[in-house]
């Protein structure tokens, strides 16, 4: 069984076309599709949610600061995700 997590916006046509991994097999296969809303939250829950992740990117900043890089979002949001 592989497991993998994708994104996509829903049409009026609600037609959505998905493409599994590479290392999915070729042949039969039973797939369980569970749709969660991205943006369930209320406008409260976003605010907070930015909010921590601005400290977070702050206190990223400070620990890579003496290195000179400069992260990416795709590193912090990473790094953000993992906390």
């Amino acid at each position: 069984m592989v497991t993998f997590t994708c994104r996509t916006r829903i049409p009026k046509s609600h037609r959505v076309l998905v493409t599994v991994p590479p290392e999915v097999p070729e042949g039969p296969a039973e797939l369980t599709v569970t749709v969660s809303p991205v943006n369930h939250l209320t406008k409260a829950e976003r605010r907070t949610r930015v909010r921590k992740m601005l400290v977070r990117l702050a206190a990223l900043r400070r620990e890579f600061a003496h290195t000179g890089l400069n992260l990416s979002e795709e590193v912090i949001r990473q790094r953000h995700e993992e906390d």
